[in-house]
């Protein structure tokens, strides 16, 4: 027997099917992940049009029925567009990518009502972050990673559980920590400042990463150690399309 259900949800993407119609893969805040089936979407007059584009977040209404694994979309009404990261090359490169790692990594109807409200908090704020966007990526994928059961240990040396005294130190994507010394000639390393600064960002809130210490001077190759990581413990190949054009 289906439910009337009303979630907040932000769409992920979306496919035609038939011929007015489309299937849309959402992350919602009571559901998890889950795929509706928007019946008359491409329709000019369509009450959807407008609310069901990726990225956008949504309130939907759903004709839900237990584990089926098309839903029916009743309504969608458009909360926030988040105009300025469409308007960023950089900031919308890096949203789609946190779309593409939420459809690879979380399992449908696997509610994680906490970590939708991170999420859709942490959008709002590179909205309006005057930072580089690619920061916020970082966030994210540490956050994933926490939440999957997984996560980094940046504070200080795991074996010993000592705070770095002496730099560079080493991100080891191996095992999600810091690693005393330099490393191995592909290990990134990491000077006192850069250290400090991405601590900082790591450990703070959304809504306080407009007060911590200035991301921009950090090597962009973070991204691809993080990636590895959350792919070395998925077993999840994590090429991300969106990234693809990024100059890193």
């Amino acid at each position: 027997m289906s439910e009337v259900l009303k979630t907040e949800a932000l769409i992920l993407g979306a496919l035609r099917w038939r011929e007015s119609s489309k299937i849309v893969h959402l992350y919602t805040r009571e559901l998890g992940a889950v795929s509706v089936i928007a019946k008359g979407a491409l329709r000019p007059k369509s009450p959807f049009r407008g609310a069901l584009e990726a990225l956008n977040l949504t309130e939907v209404v759903l004709n839900y029925k237990g584990q089926r694994s098309l839903q029916n979309l009743n309504q969608a009404e458009l909360t926030s567009p988040f105009f300025n990261i469409r308007e960023d090359l950089a900031k919308t490169a890096v949203a789609y990518g946190m779309l593409e790692v939420l459809q690879k990594l979380m399992r449908e109807h696997e509610a994680v009502p906490d970590f939708f409200d991170y999420l859709t908090a942490l959008l709002g704020k590179l909205d309006q972050s005057p930072f580089g966007a690619e920061p916020f990526l970082w966030h994210f994928l540490l956050t994933i990673s926490e939440v999957l059961g997984f996560g980094w240990q940046l504070g200080f040396f795991p074996d010993s559980g000592e705070i770095p005294g002496l730099f560079p130190v080493h991100l080891d994507e191996r095992r999600g920590c810091i690693a005393p010394g330099a490393g191995h000639q592909h290990s990134l390393r990491l000077d006192k400042t850069a250290w400090e600064t991405l601590t900082d960002w790591a450990q703070r809130p959304p809504q306080e990463l407009d007060t911590a210490g200035d991301p921009r001077g950090l090597p962009l190759q973070i991204t691809q150690v993080l990636l590895r990581y959350l792919s070395h413990h998925t077993e999840t190949p994590l090429v991300l399309n969106s990234l693809k054009w990024y100059v890193q």
